[in-house]
């Protein structure tokens, strides 16, 4: 079997409070909370994927 003798994970928003393994990623650039997140391919509601900066949707109080 020709596996990779390794593999690295590489991600730019890490919610760590929400990870439901015990995977760990080598290299984050930024640990968020439990916010949801908008821009950048990230949508809500097929809205706002195509903003060049990634933001917080704000919940209504």
């Amino acid at each position: 079997e020709r596996g990779a003798r390794h593999v690295s994970v590489c991600t730019l928003l890490d919610k760590s409070g929400k990870r439901r393994t015990k995977l760990e990623a080598d290299f984050v650039g930024f640990q968020v909370g439990d916010e949801f997140l908008v821009g950048y391919g990230l949508d809500w509601a097929h809205r706002f994927r195509g903003l060049p900066y990634i933001g917080v949707v704000e919940k209504k109080s």
